[in-house]
């Protein structure tokens, strides 16, 4: 093999060059048993100039259509022969390398129908079988994040076929290529990765990562998914980390409330075939529901419970992602002014409702506690949010304890805003209905 690159790189005119081309894609498009010894010569002929000779066999050859061809005739052969695969392995690699070398450099030649194709076999339905799979999304894994969003056949891939790909493809290959593409999305401090965009979510690949969790056949990559999902994404990602605090609790509120819709529709839908009937608008319609669809939504409740189980037992370690309860010093007495007044007032809000701006009587030795327990007197609010200066006001447990004028607390508008779900939990417990 020394001696043919030797000869290849030193010892070819164009001439021969051609030549060798015109042979090779002969032999490729006579569907040769002989065509993986073409790949190999033509890779030798393609070396020190891969973009400049690939354009050559192209455009005056056609061979990302013959390319595509082969595989799908070394597919068909190789199920017919019971081989294991022909696209992964050692003796395969010449074939492997060069769809790798058409995807990167020219992937305007496997546009349209051509391209669909080359996916399908590769990854989709026409492979031949498993180990082929997992190699095929390993091509595809070796384009990182950038250079797979500057190149439309990856794009077309991603955005188009991936999300129609049947669950029977799915594979650890797939698993690991959906991880790197998010993993990158979700730790690149260069831009803004937007968990609360629901065209982020798709684009970045989390609605695939939700899809082999809910419905992928490995229990392995069943949980390495949810792993990802809950605390990788969720909650150790540098995207979460570099959140402002409310930013944060709001992708967190729809993550959970994600799980909640998802375990209340599986619920329903298992409950509705066990009693045979749904409601309907005029009267109750029968609902004949088979073994597999049933498995599937206790499937889809039991995985998502896991999801949410991991989520929230993660949380609950991350100090810096949970509000902490200042129920207990809101409910201390008010402590007498310590201290040198500060210039500090207040606004209540309520159900769109406010009052006029009013001075709060604190000192500046007074400490965070003693502001809540302060606020708590004034409003009358037994569960409320504060805001100062623009920010929601969160200080630590160590803050807590600390002065006002250490925590430079000392003149401006503080706001205590009753939410509405608070209100409605509180008149609910009132009424008995919860």
């Amino acid at each position: 093999m020394a001696r043919l690159d030797n000869l290849v790189a030193f010892g070819i005119d164009d001439q021969d060059r051609q030549k060798l081309y015109s042979d090779c894609v002969e032999d490729m498009a006579a569907k040769s048993p002989t065509t993986l010894g073409s790949l190999c010569f033509l890779q030798f002929a393609l070396k020190g100039n891969v973009a400049g000779e690939l354009n050559v066999l192209i455009e005056q050859f056609d061979f990302a259509r013959l390319l595509v061809e082969e595989l799908e005739y070394a597919i068909h052969a190789g199920r017919a022969a019971g081989m294991p695969m022909v696209l992964s392995g050692t003796l395969n690699r010449p074939r492997r390398d060069f769809i790798a070398k058409v995807i990167r450099h020219r992937p305007d030649a496997i546009s349209g129908d051509l391209g669909k194709k080359l996916w399908n076999l590769l990854v989709g339905t026409a492979c031949l079988g498993e180990e082929d799979r997992n190699c095929g999304w390993g091509i595809f894994m070796a384009f990182d994040r950038k250079t797979a969003a500057e190149n439309p056949f990856l794009q077309l891939c991603y955005s188009q076929y991936l999300p129609d790909l049947p669950t029977s493809c799915f594979c650890r290959g797939m698993l690991n290529c959906v991880n790197a593409q998010l993993s990158s999305a979700v730790n690149d401090n260069a831009v803004d990765c937007a968990l609360d965009d629901q065209n982020y979510l798709i684009q970045s690949g989390l609605e695939q990562l939700w899809r082999i969790i809910l419905y992928a056949d490995d229990a392995e990559s069943v949980s390495i998914g949810i792993k990802t999902l809950a605390v990788d994404v969720y909650l150790d990602s540098k995207a979460i980390s570099t959140y402002p605090f409310n930013r944060a609790r709001q992708v967190h509120s729809s993550f959970v409330d994600r799980c909640l819709g998802q375990l209340k529709d599986a619920a329903r839908k298992i409950k509705a075939s066990s009693d045979g009937t749904s409601s309907g608008e005029d009267e109750p319609m029968v609902i004949v529901t088979s073994e597999d669809e049933i498995q599937e939504q206790e499937r889809i409740f039991t995985r998502t419970l896991r999801l949410l189980k991991l989520f929230v037992e993660t949380h609950y370690t991350k100090p810096a992602l949970c509000a902490p309860d200042f129920r207990p010093f809101a409910k201390q007495d008010p402590k007498e002014v310590q201290g040198d007044l500060t210039m500090l007032q207040y606004q209540s809000f309520d159900d769109g409702l406010h009052t006029e701006m009013k001075p709060l009587h604190i000192g500046k030795l007074n400490t965070a506690a003693s502001l809540l327990s302060s606020l708590k007197l004034e409003t009358g609010f037994d569960y409320y949010r504060v805001f100062y200066q623009g920010r929601q006001f969160l200080p630590t447990e160590e803050e807590i304890c600390r002065s006002l004028d250490s925590l430079d607390v000392n003149e401006g508008l503080i706001l205590a805003h009753l939410p509405l779900k608070f209100k409605y939990c509180l008149a609910s417990k009132s009424s008995g209905r919860i």
